[in-house]
């Protein structure tokens, strides 16, 4: 059976539209079940209905705010032995998609999880594409070779539920921002690769404004904290990946968020309480940068001058 676990908060329209989505799957019903597990809900509110009947569906309320929390809740409710985690403004456009996880996990039994990447609408605004094609590149950055990765998406990965049969969660203090890294990272270091493959897509529908754009770039800068201590200059290179073939206007949104990422993780990892600070150092370092190639610039010609005329 697969149990497809859906954190949501807020997003009745967007899951309606999902779950429509996995209604009209070519695969048995009585071989999967939905679990909604709301991240957050307000004092005396109900649960919304469903305008349709929907047999394997359960609904489930996270016993605390954050969506690795709501994914805990749901893997503990699981009664799969596979587990498939998709975002709440997601759609399987593919009505075969639950035959091929299946299959997939199949024929790699050595993998502890098989994910797939996002498509995006072409009438999607323009942060949401700036959004997605930052994360393509770090997903670029992630792989192995055509099939095997580091890292999955959030919203489109499987799990076989035995890796979890010993204890193992998703770190719950990751409220949001790259929340599922630290486990893929540790499945990668004990199990061996996941398998990213190209042929799983999922649409993602998100709608992002300029707003949600700095605001996830700030919150992943965060969550990025909780993975690693090294400095804010050591990963400067793993942040900004090289935007070739895109437009100025792209090529400034990436820097946008580089931006605004290194803020979040400076916060973070300082432990500060304000953003100012974090924000301010961060400027700094961005204006000294084209002093500091200039430096650079002049003092190779200087050397090159001096070898150049020794006798």
């Amino acid at each position: 059976m697969i149990s497809i676990i859906v954190p949501t908060v807020n997003r009745h329209t967007s899951l309606v539209k999902l779950v429509a989505s996995l209604r009209a799957q070519k695969f048995p019903a009585d071989e999967y079940e939905i679990l909604l597990v709301y991240n957050f809900l307000a004092k005396n509110k109900r649960l919304p209905d469903f305008p349709w009947p929907v047999p394997q569906l359960r609904r489930l309320v996270a016993p605390a705010r954050g969506v690795n929390n709501a994914r805990n809740a749901g893997l503990l409710a699981a009664r799969g032995d596979l587990l498939l985690f998709i975002d709440d403004d997601c759609v399987l456009q593919d009505e075969n998609f639950l035959a091929k996880i299946k299959q997939k996990h199949l024929e790699h039994p050595e993998a502890p999880a098989i994910g797939g990447p996002y498509k995006i609408s072409q009438r999607a605004t323009f942060w949401s594409k700036a959004y997605h094609h930052n994360m393509d590149l770090w997903l670029a950055d992630q792989r192995i070779d055509s099939q095997r990765s580091r890292a999955l998406l959030g919203g489109n990965a499987s799990y076989k539920a035995w890796i979890f049969n010993s204890g193992l969660r998703f770190t719950p203090g990751i409220k949001y921002g790259g929340s599922e890294t630290p486990l893929n990272l540790f499945l990668f270091e004990k199990y061996g690769p996941l398998y990213f493959l190209d042929e799983l897509p999922m649409e993602h529908k998100a709608q992002m404004s300029l707003r949600n754009f700095i605001y996830k770039a700030y919150m992943q800068g965060k969550g990025f904290a909780w993975q690693t201590k090294l400095r804010p200059q050591q990963i400067q290179k793993s942040i900004v990946a090289d935007p070739t073939n895109t437009s100025w206007l792209m090529r400034l949104a990436l820097n946008l968020y580089s931006f605004v990422f290194m803020v979040g993780f400076r916060t973070s990892i300082l432990e500060r309480t304000s953003p100012l600070r974090s924000l301010s150092e961060e400027f700094l370092i961005y204006l000294r940068k084209p002093f500091v190639k200039l430096w650079q610039s002049v003092r190779h010609s200087f050397r090159f001058a001096k070898v150049y005329h020794e006798p």
